[in-house]
């Protein structure tokens, strides 16, 4: 069993691998916020919190930190203001924000890691299950990453989960529908 340094320095990332983790990160920022209905608040929370992950995280540069800040404000502003904004208006917001996520990530494709600070780590993996109070678990990515396969199995699964809601509606209505079943199941 190998000691905790050595753990440590097992995941310690150069500048190239921490980019490719912010981009990744980022990415998954901007397919949640693809997904995000405007009339619906409490879906706004999931980005906002990832947003402030990302902006957190030591590997964020300041150039991109910046700019998911906004983002995150942005958010807050949209969730604050709830129905005294129009709904063209909330669309208008988030529209922004993927401007600004998009930035973010042409920040830090240009960027290249320079700016990051010099703790820069991802966390590192546990042993089994493991949380913070909170129950959280924080997960580490693999040096390299085919980010089209990635890319391609959230749109997929994505698209599942959308036709196991729509059979699910329509289980409702029609609990004998196997068709239905069987697109649940």
């Amino acid at each position: 069993m190998s000691s905790d340094k050595d753990k440590k320095n097992d995941f310690n990332r150069d500048s190239e691998s921490l980019r490719e983790y912010l981009i990744l990160s980022l990415s998954d920022a901007a397919s949640i916020l693809v997904q995000t209905d405007p009339d619906n608040f409490s879906e706004t929370a999931p980005l906002k919190d990832l947003l402030n992950i990302i902006s957190e995280h030591e590997s964020c540069p300041e150039s991109c930190r910046e700019k998911i800040s906004q983002a995150s404000q942005i958010i807050t502003d949209i969730c604050d203001a709830k129905r005294a904004v129009s709904a063209p208006a909330r669309a208008d917001m988030l529209a922004e924000v993927g401007r600004l996520i998009e930035a973010a990530m042409n920040a830090a494709e240009q960027n290249g890691g320079a700016e990051t600070h010099s703790r820069a780590s991802l966390p590192a993996p546990c042993d089994g299950i493991c949380g913070d109070e909170t129950g959280r678990t924080e997960m580490s990515l693999p040096a390299e990453l085919d980010l089209e396969l990635i890319e391609a199995f959230i749109s997929e699964s994505n698209d599942m989960m959308m036709n196991m809601e729509e059979a699910l509606l329509l289980l409702e209505s029609d609990p004998d529908n196997m068709e239905a079943v069987n697109t649940v199941f």
